[in-house]
């Protein structure tokens, strides 16, 4: 039905006028989808680089801190293994440490 939209034809001017703003607004509508829809695609690419980026500073922290870690504890056996060894206590030793035993719970228990 193409007629011309003139005033001969009110009636069909005005449906002509309403399905073609009926157009423009679906075009509108797809046009606003589809802006929606790489909207989202652009933020979830960001979450995605966020992600990986967050990922790979825990990944330095944790290699930092397992370095640190395993630094002091070569300090620390470098340590241990400076310290002179001590040989096990023998019978004179023992019989002092039991003396000195014996002589503080005798002053623990004695009344005051």
């Amino acid at each position: 039905m193409n007629q011309p939209a003139t005033s001969d034809f009110p009636v069909e001017t005005a449906m002509a006028q309403v399905l073609d703003a009926e157009r423009r607004a679906r075009d509108a509508i797809d046009a606003a989808q589809a802006e929606a829809a790489h909207v989202v695609e652009a933020a979830r690419a960001a979450q995605r680089r966020l992600a990986e980026r967050t990922r790979m500073r825990l990944a330095r922290v944790h290699e930092a801190f397992a370095a640190a870690v395993q630094a002091e504890l070569a300090r620390i056996d470098a340590q241990a293994q400076a310290l002179p060894a001590h040989d096990d206590p023998g019978a004179d030793d023992l019989a002092r440490l039991e003396r000195a035993l014996a002589a503080l719970a005798a002053r623990l228990t004695e009344p005051a």
